[in-house]
């Protein structure tokens, strides 16, 4: 459990967190909204036809 005094601070817990959030800053600069939408679907649908995945 996080502890209550880092809420608010804005800061990664982890490395994977702080890796996963600088990507998905970087996608918000490359695509509009839409784009950034159309793309989740994409991807979200791609996911969903590996069974293995979804397990």
């Amino acid at each position: 459990m996080k502890p209550a005094s880092d809420l608010g601070t804005g800061k990664s817990k982890d490395k994977q967190e702080e890796f996963l959030s600088q990507i998905i800053a970087k996608l918000n600069e490359l695509f509009d909204t839409d784009d950034r939408l159309n793309y989740a679907h994409t991807v979200t649908d791609k996911v969903r036809e590996n069974t293995r995945v979804m397990k």
